[in-house]
């Protein structure tokens, strides 16, 4: 998976990005370094995010996973989510377990 993604980074004219919901996750912990950020609503799983021209998301919910797993455990624990399936995939807190 490391491979792919460097590949597809690297030496694709299409870079896969990064999806709203994880910038507005990173800016929420920026702007409110003293709170716990619970996301409702942002999901970081593959499939079923379609628009007007009916295109998959995949690629951006595996950058997003990666970025979650990678993030450091400062930022990590002030996370809580609302999602059981998502909070055990990333190794986020389960708010309703809180």
């Amino acid at each position: 998976k490391i491979l792919h993604f460097l590949k597809k980074f690297f030496l694709s004219k299409n870079v896969p990005g990064v999806s709203t919901g994880f910038f507005s996750l990173l800016l929420a912990l920026e702007e409110n370094p003293d709170s716990t950020i619970i996301i409702s609503g942002i999901s970081m799983k593959e499939g079923g995010h379609f628009f007007k021209k009916k295109k998959q998301f995949n690629n951006r919910a595996r950058i997003d996973q990666f970025l979650i797993h990678q993030m450091k455990d400062e930022y990590k624990k002030r996370i809580f989510t609302t999602d059981l399936d998502q909070s055990k995939k990333l190794g986020l807190s389960y708010f309703l377990e809180s």
